[in-house]
């Protein structure tokens, strides 16, 4: 059954209040408000709107009034702010009888035009607010060029409705011998605007265009465009000096896509562009004909310059996009039939009542590349940080093909972790999802971001010539920063150094680094300050007065954290970790690492198979963490102990102890006395000829001493030590030892145990001590010291009375013995017993025992102190008695 054109209506109606009361229940009711009517909203106006919607409540909409065609002047309808009425043409109704779906697209839109007046302080604002409105109530997704496209169109013309005259919205304005005059702004040919209004109408005798002026004309000529003919004024075109561009291909990602508009300057995607760019000026520049409210056209009606101050801070945000990518830009002067590919001039008639700025993306358009600003003072500074330089670097991205990255368009959205101001000028977000209607953050970037970057590089190719030597960043100190690094190469520095506050520094491309003081985005303190671009390489950081965090990259990074507590982490390569002054943590991560340490309390975090890594300690005793394979001492550093692992421990001209630990370590002491501590046979000290007397001490089971090491000194667990060609000393412990001196004038300590004394060659002394030990002097002038008669009875195996001497201890033995000689022939004797009171030493040339009587015949008996070969021709002589 067909419906009638009211029961049309009413199904329209009731199908349009549905879709109100869902949408004032949707979180982002706000936001498609702003979408529809612009920034400007009056909050508390549209918030009402939306608690009478909820509760039903539409008794403020405008009545609904059916109209002929003829007298609303409109195929559709029009919302008439005088009366508050919605005209619906009664022939479009009777149209779409059957398509009441229709029908609620026109309610929508009329009502979106209703809305604008009551969220717009009831100020027409050119351009199809009602479209926008009621197409995204219906669930559509317009692209930032339609949207534009309907905020440019100005539908608005004078109807007669019941005897009164009143602006309406409509789609054309019909001309014949009945219809009302409708009337325009005119220019003169320099398209500057005049005071005089033109009216246009048909002349019922001769249905010609009739152009009565409403005052007396003056020098001024009239000349009308046309339609039908060649006359008129010319197409609204601005000069350009290049009209080259070209479509975008999409990478795929998307913090790239989710910021290209389309098309770009030049050639294919990826190359670069030289651009030129001029300022608007009175009376020289070439003004477009066509001006707001007209589509296509620019707002040159409310046309000012740049300050001198705007054309500075225009220069300097051109700049640091051409520092990102191969973009050129040339300064040119504006003229009459001169103008830049970038034009930039103010006006106080921005498109859908703007209260900001609008740029035009690359196109083949004489608008592409334009970029107006309001005349708002906040603009007028070139200070960055500000809103005001942070939006020339926003209206600028759009003029090189970049959109936002919460409109659609065909790259998409981002993804709403990246849809921030700390990603992206091009954004409207101070913090992950923030409403789109205004930024709410104290300190915004001072150049483009990281997603900005990488899609400016994506469009126009990597400029390599930005700060590609040896860069140092730094700031003053208490510096605000907020900002993304570029940089092409060389060997660079980010550096803290003259800064008290603690530093989180993170040399890895695409990161942030949280540096100097926070701003407030809107919703909290972001600390996060400093970003590095994605491909860039920063080789190393320096660290501030503060306790620090500092982290390296896949480079070989150099990075210093100088005082405070820091902590470092190097990342891959072969880093140098220096923690300064202060108790440091460092992880040097995969990598011939080098640790820098000036604390007992430092320490170094390593994984097994991370690389050959050394620590370089000027600390005065220093334990080394486990996986650090090699140690140097500096100046001031006197001990360090090595690990379970094979350490290489490097002494310094002091005196040092080097303990290399479990492990097969190696030990350079390097000039000065030094004590190497082992515990391994495979163990090796490295010493110079003339670089101190040096000491092992051993735990070694057995250990062969190195050249140029000294002596030897065996504690709990080692048995047999050998010496070298040089002169040692050697000294055992509890256990059997044997100690075997090699060449040289060795002197070897057995002390306790049965030992094994070993000389060789040279003139060497052996001292048994106490135990049963056995004595080889070799070849050479050797001395068998005896410290006490009571301390064993050792055997001397090669006993030369040509070359060898026993040495005895006056203290030791007693018996009237007189030091710093050799004993009398009275006090030696050769046979089993002592013959009178004088014998003290007695030799039994058949058996070889050597004994000492401390009264000859006296009550004292004879003590057996070695044994010796036998029928050796031993005299007094071959006996010295020391203290």
């Amino acid at each position: 059954m067909q419906l009638n054109i009211d029961e049309t209506l009413q199904q329209a109606l009731e199908k349009s209040l549905r879709i109100l009361t869902a949408f004032a229940n949707t979180e982002d009711f706000l936001d498609k408000l702003t979408v529809s009517f612009g920034n400007s909203l009056e909050l508390q106006a549209a918030k009402l709107l939306a608690q009478d919607w909820v509760k039903g409540d539409f008794s403020k909409l405008p009545k609904i009034e059916i109209r002929p065609t003829s007298e609303i002047n409109e195929p559709h309808g029009t919302f008439n702010s005088t009366n508050n009425t919605i005209d619906v043409s009664r022939d479009y109704l009777s149209q779409n009888i059957d398509n009441p779906t229709v029908i609620t697209g026109v309610l929508l839109e009329k009502i979106g035009q209703y809305i604008s007046s009551r969220v717009n302080n009831d100020t027409e604002v050119f351009g199809d607010e009602g479209a926008i409105f009621s197409v995204l109530m219906q669930g559509a997704i317009l692209t930032k060029e339609q949207i534009q496209l309907l905020r440019i169109e100005n539908n608005s013309a004078l109807a007669l409705v019941n005897s009164q005259s009143t602006e309406t919205e409509q789609l054309t304005t019909n001309l014949n011998n009945t219809n009302p005059t409708c009337g325009c702004t005119l220019c003169n040919l320099n398209r500057s605007t005049l005071t005089k209004q033109l009216s246009y109408g048909f002349d019922d005798s001769t249905s010609a265009l009739g152009t009565p002026l409403n005052s007396t004309g003056s020098s001024d000529s009239i000349v009308l465009d046309s339609t039908v003919s060649s006359a008129g004024i010319p197409a609204a075109a601005t000069p350009t000096s290049n009209g080259v561009v070209s479509i975008v291909s999409f990478s795929g990602l998307n913090n790239i896509d989710s910021l290209i508009s389309g098309q770009k300057w030049g050639g294919a995607t990826g190359t670069g562009a030289n651009l030129t760019y001029s300022f608007g000026e009175f009376g020289i520049s070439y003004y477009a004909f066509s001006v707001y409210p007209q589509p296509g056209a620019q707002p040159w009606n409310g046309f000012t310059p740049f300050t001198a101050t705007q054309k500075n801070a225009t220069r300097k945000a051109l700049a640091a996009w051409s520092e990102m990518a191969n973009l050129q830009f040339t300064e040119v002067i504006d003229s009459a039939t001169v103008a830049g590919d970038l034009r930039f001039a103010r006006s106080s008639q921005l498109a859908s009542g703007a209260t900001t700025a609008e740029a035009y993306t690359p196109a083949a358009s004489p608008t592409a590349g334009d970029v107006w600003f309001s005349n708002n003072s906040v603009y007028n500074t070139e200070t960055e940080g500000t809103y005001g330089y942070a939006t020339f670097m926003h209206e600028i991205g759009h003029a090189l093909g970049l959109k936002h990255p919460h409109d659609s368009g065909t790259g998409g959205i981002a993804n709403s972790n990246i849809d921030t101001t700390a990603y992206s000028v091009m954004s409207y977000r101070s913090y992950i999802n923030a409403p789109l209607t205004g930024y709410t953050q104290n300190f915004y970037s001072t150049s483009p971001m990281l997603n900005d970057i990488a899609t400016i590089q994506y469009l126009y190719g990597t400029n390599m010539s930005t700060r590609s030597g040896n860069t140092v960043y730094s700031w003053t100190p208490g510096q605000q920063i907020f900002e993304a690094i570029w940089d092409a190469g060389g060997i660079d520095t980010i550096d803290w150094s003259n800064q008290f506050s603690n530093a989180n520094i993170n040399l890895n491309a695409g990161t942030w680094s949280e540096l100097g003081p926070t701003y407030w985005n809107g919703q909290a303190a972001e600390s996060r300050t400093l970003a590095i671009a994605y491909n860039v390489t920063i080789e190393n950081a320096v660290g501030g007065s503060g306790n620090d965090t500092l982290t390296g990259n896949s480079a070989s990074n150099l990075i210093e954290s100088r005082n405070g507590n820091d902590n470092i982490s190097g990342g891959l390569g072969n880093d140098t970790l220096d923690g300064g002054g202060g108790i440091d943590t460092m992880n040097g991560g995969q990598g011939d690492d080098v640790y820098l340490v000036d604390h007992a309390s430092d320490s170094a975090i390593e994984n097994p198979g991370e690389g050959t890594d050394t620590y370089r300690s000027s600390a005065s005793s220093f334990q080394m963490n486990p996986n650090v394979e090699n140690l140097v001492m500096l100046s001031g550093a006197i001990n360090a102990t090595g690990t379970s692992i094979a350490n290489q421990i490097t002494g310094n001209s002091a005196n040092n102890t080097l303990d290399g630990g479990g492990g097969a370590d190696t030990l350079i002491g390097g000039l000065g006395n030094d004590i190497y501590i082992v515990d391994n046979a495979s163990d090796f000290a490295m010493e110079n000829v003339g670089e101190g007397t040096d000491t092992y001490h051993s735990t070694a089971t057995s250990f062969v001493m190195d050249a140029n090491v000294e002596n030897i000194v065996m504690f709990s667990g080692a048995v047999n030590a050998y010496g070298t060609s040089t002169n040692n000393t050697m000294t055992g412990n509890s256990a059997s030892n044997t100690l075997d001196g090699g060449g040289g004038n060795d002197i070897l300590y057995g002390k306790l145990g049965n030992d094994t004394l070993i000389s060789g060659t040279g003139n060497d002394t052996l001292v048994g001590d106490v135990g049963a030990d056995v004595l080889t002097g070799g070849s050479g002038k050797d001395v068998f010291y005896f410290q006490s008669r009571s301390q064993g009875i050792d055997r001397i195996t090669d006993f030369s009375v040509i070359d060898d001497t026993i040495q005895v201890s006056r203290a030791g033995f007693g018996g009237g013995l007189v030091a710093g000689r050799v004993i009398s022939t009275a006090q030696f004797i050769i046979g089993s017993s002592a013959g009178d009171s004088s014998d003290r030493f007695i030799y039994n040339r058949n058996t070889g025992g050597f004994f000492f009587d401390a009264d000859g015949r006296g009550g004292s008996s004879q003590t057996q102190i070695a044994t010796l070969s036998s029928n050796l021709g031993l005299t007094n002589a071959d006996i010295f008695v020391v203290a």
